[in-house]
């Protein structure tokens, strides 16, 4: 059904706004102050957050309902079949236990339905994540994607329990700003090593937005915060017909922030991959990727993102040359324009906001077959 990231797209998820905020017991007036001191970064990305009222806060959420509505129609214009859960329907969705003791989770981000699904062939595979914030996603997503996946006579594949000890992501790991900064800003290794080990390597924990598809037969697979060293070696047990490339970014940019591969890695077509400066994998895995694909490094943003400077990378592709573009990143359109590209530019700033963009909020379901670049 789906096997690339980049094939003629023919059915879609696309995830939808909830009505609160994904993990934290504050209240109205201290969502801003209290959100700020926790997720800080030295580079100042959220400093205008310490005085935002937090009606603000609301119209944004507003806004990106907005704006994955307009995705919707337009992906339905195009020909393309699209799932989703009307919002009435996951705003009923009762809160479940956060990641501070008496705090909730609620089904804010739940529209990022890349974190914890990727369809591989007729596989759809289901990850816990970890994070209080999406651990929950697959509960309301998931009765649509069994329909849909039993009328297609398509596999549905959990991956293995998250064990008590690592459930919603050692809390005390984020409790102190500072630690998260030790975490985050290191000298290039990946979360100087401390992170990993939070993860018992015998136990694959792992978020499927970790990984990108290259041609249906190649899967590069992320160490990441939430993703270990070992869920690849699971993923070789359950499909061994697809090559697994494991990897570790490099952390070039000491004032950005952890994020999904594909805020990082994004496939462009069946050669090409486009990669961040910022982030690039590690040497070994670079000469590795350049064995076969074109990599190509795009402009830097044109826009002081609240979470990532690099959401101008996060695109939907529909087909090898046409995909879904952020319509205020102009520089990356006429880059992407440049390389033979159709960028449809749509609006996704408020999204972005609310962490997440048009990879992040769409899961493809199905897509058509790609050839495979040359060995």
């Amino acid at each position: 059904m789906s096997n690339n990231d980049v094939g003629r797209l023919r059915t879609v998820l696309i995830g939808s706004v909830g009505e609160g905020w994904q993990s934290q017991d504050m209240d109205e007036n201290s969502w801003g102050r209290a959100y700020c001191r926790k997720m800080a970064s030295p580079s100042g990305d959220y400093e205008f957050m310490h005085s935002l009222p937090i009606y603000d806060f609301y119209k944004r959420v507003e806004g990106a309902r907005s704006e994955l509505r307009a995705v919707k129609d337009y992906l339905k214009r195009d020909g393309i079949n699209v799932l989703a859960i009307d919002e009435p329907q996951l705003a009923k969705v009762t809160p479940q236990p956060g990641i501070y003791p008496g705090s909730e989770c609620l089904p804010f981000n739940a529209a990022n339905v890349r974190d914890p699904f990727i369809m591989l062939g007729k596989t759809l595979v289901v990850s816990r994540s970890t994070r209080a914030g999406t651990t929950h996603i697959p509960d309301w997503y998931m009765p649509l994607l069994r329909d849909f996946c039993g009328k297609q006579g398509l596999r549905v594949l959990e991956s293995p329990a998250v064990p008590p000890h690592l459930q919603l992501a050692k809390p005390g790991l984020w409790e102190d700003p500072d630690e998260m900064h030790r975490y985050i800003h290191t000298d290039g290794n990946g979360y100087n090593g401390r992170i990993y080990e939070a993860f018992q390597q015998e136990d694959p924990i792992f978020e499927p937005a970790d990984m990108f598809r290259t041609d249906g037969r190649r899967v590069f697979c992320m160490e990441s915060m939430v993703s270990n060293g070992v869920y690849h070696e699971w993923f070789r047990r359950e499909f061994p017909e697809v090559e697994f490339v494991p990897f570790r970014r490099y952390f070039y940019s000491e004032v950005d922030v952890p994020m999904h591969s594909d805020a990082s890695y994004v496939t462009l077509d069946s050669h090409t991959i486009m990669m961040a400066p910022e982030q690039m994998p590690d040497p070994e895995t670079i000469r590795k990727v350049q064995e076969r694909y074109r990599i190509l490094i795009p402009p830097r943003s044109d826009l002081p993102n609240p979470t990532s400077r690099r959401y101008h990378l996060n695109t939907l592709s529909l087909d090898e040359k046409r995909m879904l573009v952020n319509a205020k990143e102009k520089t990356m359109i006429k880059w992407l324009e440049s390389y033979g590209y159709k960028p449809i530019p749509m609006e996704i700033c408020n999204m972005n906001f609310c962490g997440g963009g048009f990879h992040c909020t769409s899961l493809d379901l199905e897509r058509d077959d790609i050839a495979a670049p040359p060995a």
